[in-house]
């Protein structure tokens, strides 16, 4: 065997006994860019993860004069109240090909559930946004006839779709809201929307 093949033995053997360091979700919110969450500087969101291991409440004044608070916070999984109508929530995924994503959920309440959904790398370099076909959250129930059901569909000019991220899954429960009813047409509406928990497979949810 030649000095060069041994070289590559070793260092293929280092690889496998000292794999690449995956980011956990506590070190994902830490080296956040500014530009993600402007009212949340990197010196805040240290201070909120101080305080999680102090075991006290993980909250911050955020430059807004609002509170921000770390609800839950594991390698895996984080929960993040912005302020009193919009929250963050983050979660660690593996693809394919064996490296770690991140899929960041953010949520706007108000008072329905409107979230954007998106990939990243571990260097917050955006891979994907993540698309919720709609049409899948409705159904004609069998009880139903179609002339109702498609007057209740025509009441969804506007969707909205909110998501919430698992704590122990990986996966993700959508919903779809219809603002601008009334309360008796947003009733009626809910004989025909679904809640879907939707399974991360390595590429996509689905």
């Amino acid at each position: 065997m030649t000095r060069r093949a041994s070289i590559y033995i070793l260092l293929f053997c280092l690889i496998l006994v000292f794999p690449v360091h995956a980011k956990t979700v506590r070190e994902f919110w830490l080296t956040m860019p500014d530009s993600v969450l402007h009212y949340l500087d990197k010196s805040k969101r240290t201070e909120m993860v101080d305080y999680v291991d102090m075991q006290v409440k993980a909250s911050a004044k955020n430059v807004l004069k609002g509170e921000s608070v770390i609800d839950t916070l594991t390698n895996e999984y984080a929960k993040i109240t912005l302020n009193c109508s919009s929250e963050l929530q983050i979660r660690r995924l593996w693809n394919t090909s064996g490296d770690s994503l991140f899929c960041v959920v953010k949520t706007l309440k108000g008072p329905l559930e409107d979230s954007e959904i998106a990939l990243y790398t571990q260097d917050w370099v955006k891979t994907d946004d993540v698309k919720i076909d709609v049409s899948s959250l409705v159904a004609k129930p069998d009880s139903m006839n179609e002339e109702t059901f498609q007057e209740l569909s025509s009441l969804m000019d506007v969707k909205l779709v909110g998501a919430q991220l698992m704590l122990d899954e990986d996966a993700l429960v959508v919903n779809l809201s219809v603002p601008m009813l009334t309360k008796e047409e947003s009733e009626r509406l809910k004989a025909i929307l679904l809640q879907r928990k939707l399974k991360w497979n390595g590429q996509n949810f689905k």
